[in-house]
């Protein structure tokens, strides 16, 4: 696996926000829905492959531009967390002409990381997730079916092609909700999580760091609020949608590259 990836520090100035952002899922009708489900397949399928051959994933969200430092930042995010004058770490790749596309941005003063959309999840989590609830529902399938065949006085051999044939479903039904939950997109977040000095990225649970980041929080827990690597961490007003929290910060590994344009304008 080759890490192209770029961990950017500065102050963001020049930031320009897109005040069109995409369509919300409380506006999508039942087709909008279906063909927003075939889409993030396929954006899936594409993002697992170039995870793979090392090129660009399609990114959604957001789109922004930005000054970090003499470094010019264009992309999507799920939502822009940060101001002109804000310090921000963040993950990224060099494009064309000196531009730079995010990944991942990281605020120090609230212990937030702000992603593209369908990234952010690392992939067991998710599989754990999709494993149980297929599991569960064709467990009730399967001895729906049963019960039914049984008092048909069916034979053991139409018996045996029900195992097969739901025995197929699940796992066809596992990769699917993969790929619908943006399991490609996965495979990049593990990646994401590594350069920032997580260790077992792939198995880093985002929701559960989250829901803990908030319990310290609320009693002013030292693992937050005296953290070496953020001293200038602030309290804030309230939580922010499309966001992720961490409570104390990974140390960065020595082969992440860095790019530190502070104090440069």
């Amino acid at each position: 696996m080759r890490n192209d990836f770029y961990l950017l520090k500065g102050t963001v100035s020049c930031l320009q926000v897109d005040k069109n952002p995409q369509q919300t899922d409380t506006k999508l009708t039942m087709t909008d829905r279906i063909e927003k489900d075939f889409y993030a397949v396929f954006c899936s399928i594409i993002a697992l492959i170039c995870f793979f051959i090392c090129c660009r994933p399609p990114l959604r969200g957001q789109r922004f531009c930005c000054q970090i430092g003499n470094k010019k930042v264009e992309g999507r995010l799920n939502r822009i967390g940060f101001n002109e004058g804000d310090y921000v770490e963040m993950l990224v790749k060099p494009k064309k002409n000196d531009v730079y596309q995010p990944y991942a941005v990281r605020i120090p003063k609230q212990h937030a990381i702000i992603f593209p959309q369908h990234i952010g999840l690392t992939t067991f989590p998710l599989l754990k997730v999709i494993f149980i609830l297929m599991t569960v529902f064709a467990v009730v399938f399967l001895l729906i079916l049963l019960i039914i065949e049984l008092v048909n006085d069916c034979s053991l051999n139409y018996i045996f092609n029900i195992f097969k044939y739901c025995f197929l479903g699940w796992i066809i039904a596992i990769i699917v909700s993969f790929l619908i939950g943006g399991g490609g997109y996965s495979f990049i977040s593990n990646q994401i999580y590594a350069c920032f000095g997580y260790e077992k990225p792939w198995k880093y649970d985002s929701e559960k760091e989250k829901e803990r980041f908030k319990k310290l929080y609320r009693i002013n827990d030292p693992e937050i609020f005296n953290d070496p690597q953020s001293p200038d961490f602030e309290k804030f007003k309230e939580f922010k949608a499309l966001t992720n929290y961490y409570c104390r910060t990974p140390t960065l590994p020595n082969w992440v590259k860095v790019i530190d344009e502070r104090n440069k304008k």
